[in-house]
C-alpha cells in the first residue's frame, strides 16, 4: 500500500533530533490526510533472494512529496513501513567543477533545452542562469545547499561538497 504526500521543499525528518524522530514521523503520518493511496501487488516469491520492482505513480505536479509504503491500508506505523523523498520537477541540472568553480547548466527535462533566467542558490548566493543555461560559482571547501527556481517549479539538488582544489 503507498501513500503520498506533498510536503515543502525545505521539509527533513533527518533534521530532527535522533531521540524524537520516531515519535515525529509517526505523528506526521498518523495526523496526515495523502493527497493520492494506491494499492500494489507485489509477486511472491518463494526464495530468500532480492527482488526490486517499479510502480507507476499517479500523476503529480510539481513539488516534493513523501512516499510512504506500508503493509496495510491504514497509516498505522507500529506495523512495518517505509517512506521516501521524492521530486517532481520539468528540470533538469547537470553539475560541472573545475578548481574552484562550480556550474550549474539548468536544462528543460524534456526538450534538453537550455532555461534562461532561471534563479540558481548555491548556498547563500543566488544567481540567474545565463542564455546557456548557465550559471557559475566560485567556491571552497565546505558544503553548500543547491535549489533551482523557474517560474512555479523547484529543483532542490541537495548538498554539495567540494573536494579538493583540482
Amino acid at each position: 500500500y503507498l501513500k503520498i504526500y506533498p510536503v515543502s521543499q525545505d521539509h527533513n525528518f533527518y533534521k530532527e533530533n535522533y531521540n524524537e524522530r520516531d515519535s515525529i514521523i509517526h505523528a506526521f503520518f498518523n495526523n496526515k490526510t495523502p493527497q493520492h493511496s494506491l494499492t500494489v501487488t507485489l509477486p511472491k516469491t518463494l526464495d530468500h533472494y532480492n527482488h526490486t520492482t517499479e510502480v507507476i505513480l499517479p500523476k503529480l505536479t510539481s513539488g516534493r512529496y513523501i512516499v510512504f509504503a506500508n503493509t496495510s491500508p491504514d497509516t498505522n506505523t507500529n506495523k512495518i513501513f517505509a517512506w521516501n523523498y521524492i521530486t517532481v520537477s520539468n528540470l533538469a541540472c547537470i553539475t560541472s567543477s573545475f578548481k574552484s568553480k562550480k556550474t550549474f547548466r539548468v536544462l528543460d527535462r524534456t526538450s534538453g533545452k537550455p532555461i534562461e533566467n532561471a534563479l540558481v542558490s548555491f548556498g547563500n548566493t543566488t544567481k540567474r542562469t545565463n542564455n546557456e543555461g548557465e550559471a557559475a560559482f566560485s567556491w571552497s571547501r565546505n558544503n553548500k545547499q543547491v535549489i533551482i527556481r523557474y517560474n512555479d517549479d523547484e529543483l532542490n539538488l541537495g548538498n554539495h561538497y567540494h573536494y579538493n582544489n583540482r
